[in-house]
């Protein structure tokens, strides 16, 4: 089966989704590989996130907030997967190839990274299950 690259964007790339990047980045080794975005990114990373991040032995692939823009551009990695968080809407995720958009509107609200991360675990490994039912789980 060949590795699927999944964006998962929010509206600052400091919190959700960079937990979300993390998360799915270790858990999905061999099936997919992880990115985030933000529609208008922070400055920086939330820092319990980082703290928690740390804890828990992950990492984003980055080191900074990045622009959903980021991945619109040549040379961007080609994206399967687009996962709009919380209040981000999918009219603001457009990308090259017009990859299919899921919104999981549903995210805790508050800024405690252990919720968001037993939320976003849920989540994807939701997706991971339906991974070797489907050829392209994210269809």
């Amino acid at each position: 089966m060949p590795i699927s690259n999944v964006l998962f964007v929010c509206e600052d790339n400091g919190f959700s989704s960079v937990i979300a990047e993390a998360y799915a980045a270790r858990a999905g080794r061999g099936l997919m590989r992880a990115y985030s975005a933000g529609v208008a990114p922070a400055r920086e990373f939330h820092p319990a996130v980082l703290e928690f991040l740390r804890a828990k032995g992950l990492r984003p692939n980055h080191y900074t907030p990045r622009s959903l823009a980021a991945f619109a551009l040549a040379g961007s990695p080609r994206v399967d997967l687009v996962i709009a968080l919380g209040a981000v809407r999918a009219r603001y995720v457009t990308l090259p190839g017009e990859p299919p958009v899921r919104a999981w509107t549903d995210a805790p609200t508050g800024l405690d990274p252990r919720e968001m991360f037993h939320w976003v675990r849920a989540r994807a490994d939701s997706l991971l299950l339906a991974a070797p039912v489907r050829r392209r789980w994210f269809a």
